[in-house]
């Protein structure tokens, strides 16, 4: 291409919300990007449903629903167990794909859900949606591996399930998000410096991460307030990008959701098992004995979680997957519905558990007998019946909808928590911080900041017409526009920039093929991961 600056920078902020960065960048707290967003239009991001990082991302890197693409979480449920995802299952093809492709050369660092990373026309270094140690496969190519091995295996390992309450868990957690966030800058700047590419795509990850824990409180240790120095690394890590710039460059700013307080907490498992959809083996019948036998059920349960806050005494992935969902505490045959992962819910039909209860035929009246059942709940904590509940046909077209959970649940906008492992406690649906405390249940608290569905897009230069909304399907058309790419048939998303749409068959055109072969210390450590974040 020739030119040494950047033509398009995709810079993506994850968990960013103008409601939360607003105050931050009015204070001039943030220099780099409020001069960007001086000369940019801005608009709010309508993120997915849910408003998952495991489906935001990948649909917005690819311009497609996620019936399309296929990810629908970070585990995907396959022969009876919970198994991580990876870049591998995706069957649609990203846009740093779609560029390469069309001749441009192409840098992509940070961004969740691409590990392994794929073979472009440029480099690759993958979100750490994958691995939690660094190989041959989370960078590409090869040779840019051996270069930037000695800064990566300096970067800080995941020793997660740390409570910021924990005055020793909070120190440690403060040192890991400085050693993280010291690194990036190093390792962005030798990349740009060494291996020029015209289109920079950028995932900065550690404002969702602190969000998630301090959102609210906000204070730990010597920083007053930690939501704003996470802001401040974004900002930081954009001023690495900015010297590599001119002013023929055109920016695109994302969010893949927002942030909001967490308010409490839905027990799914709960209320399916009250439903009578869902049947545990010990709380079929009532009395003392069989109360007594599920207490101590989700006590060995509840063990378990806290048996992950020292990896030493880590259970194998297996023995986590066996107990999480679809575990042999169910009793498959008086179960006709189960919870999934962020707020999903699974009809017990043929290959989804070890003995199916629902017909094929009976599935569509049972999934719709689910959704409407769940919006006649009336919420405790507003008084309303504001927990919406969608089918996935509502959600999702496209050839892996059938991947999708069958209802998708979503409490008061996403600031209700939602658990799907086995209940909290026999009856009890909806849960304060306090009622958790009281029970002895404190260490679900592991979060605080919720996902909100709305993010946030800026775009430079600015468009005559910019909707005050935005669809996240947008970002991957929006990206090629700005070069003059035509936009494929199959993307889902329309250009804000205007483009031309290319002729062809309205599906994705990649092949997914089998999941990225992750070792059990690996699946643990997503699983931890996960579980860290509350997604578990």
């Amino acid at each position: 291409m020739g030119s040494t600056k950047l033509k398009l920078v995709l810079y993506g902020i994850d968990a960013a919300d103008w409601q939360v960065m607003q105050p931050f960048l009015d204070a001039g707290a943030l220099p780099n990007l409020q001069g960007l967003l001086a000369g940019a239009g801005r608009a709010e991001l309508e993120s997915t449903i849910p408003a998952s990082t495991a489906v935001a991302w990948p649909t917005a890197m690819t311009g497609c629903n996620a019936g399309k693409h296929g990810l629908f979480h970070f585990m995907h449920l396959r022969d009876h167990r919970m198994r991580p995802v990876s870049s591998a299952d995706r069957r649609a093809p990203a846009v740093w794909e779609i560029l390469s492709a069309a001749g441009f050369r192409v840098g992509c660092i940070g961004v969740p859900m691409t590990y392994p990373a794929d073979p472009i026309n440029g480099w690759m270094v993958c979100g750490r949606g994958g691995t939690h140690h660094w190989d041959e496969r989370s960078v590409w190519p090869a040779t840019v591996y051996d270069e930037v091995r000695p800064l990566l295996r300096h970067y800080p390992d995941y020793n997660l399930l740390r409570r910021t309450d924990v005055p020793g868990r909070a120190r440690q957690l403060t040192d890991y998000w400085r050693d993280r966030t010291a690194l990036n800058p190093k390792l962005l700047s030798h990349l740009l410096s060494n291996h020029p590419v015209d289109v920079l795509i950028v995932g900065e990850n550690i404002t969702d991460s602190v969000q998630h824990k301090l959102l609210v409180s906000r204070r730990m240790g010597d920083v007053e307030d930690m939501v704003l120095w996470a802001y401040q690394q974004a900002d930081a890590l954009l001023g690495v990008v900015l010297p590599h710039t001119d002013e023929r460059t055109s920016f695109l700013v994302i969010s893949d959701h927002g942030a909001q307080p967490l308010r409490g907490y839905f027990d799914l498992s709960a209320w399916l098992v009250e439903a009578r959809y869902l049947r545990y083996r010990v709380s079929s019948a009532s009395g003392p004995v069989p109360r007594a036998l599920l207490s101590a059920a989700s006590k060995a349960y509840r063990k378990l979680l806290r048996s992950l806050w020292s990896r030493r005494q880590v259970r194998s992935f297996a023995g986590v997957a066996s107990i999480l969902k679809f575990s042999t505490l169910i009793d498959w045959p008086h179960t006709t519905a189960f919870p999934w992962l962020t707020g999903g819910i699974m009809l017990n039909t043929e290959g989804r558990s070890p003995l199916a209860a629902v017909s094929a035929d009976a599935a569509e009246a049972l999934a719709v007998e689910i959704r409407d059942r769940v919006q006649q709940i009336t919420n405790p904590f507003t008084g309303e019946q504001d927990i919406v509940a969608h089918l996935r046909e509502e959600l999702y077209h496209g050839p892996a909808i059938g991947l999708a959970p069958d209802v998708t649940v979503v409490p008061q906008g996403l600031a209700l928590a939602v658990n799907s492992s086995p209940p909290y406690g026999r009856g009890q649906v909806f849960w304060t911080e306090e009622d958790l405390r009281r029970a002895g249940l404190g260490h679900v608290i592991v979060t605080e900041g919720a996902h909100r569905s709305r993010g946030i897009l800026a775009l430079y230069p600015s468009p005559a017409d910019l909707p005050e909304v935005a669809d996240i399907t947008c970002v991957a058309p929006t990206a090629l526009g700005l070069l003059g790419v035509p936009v494929p048939a199959h993307m889902d998303g329309q250009s804000l920039v205007g483009a031309e749409r290319a002729e062809g068959e309205p599906v994705p055109t990649r092949q997914a093929t089998a999941s990225a072969d992750y070792t059990e210390e690996e699946q643990e450590e997503i699983a931890r991961r996960l579980a860290d974040l509350g997604y578990l």
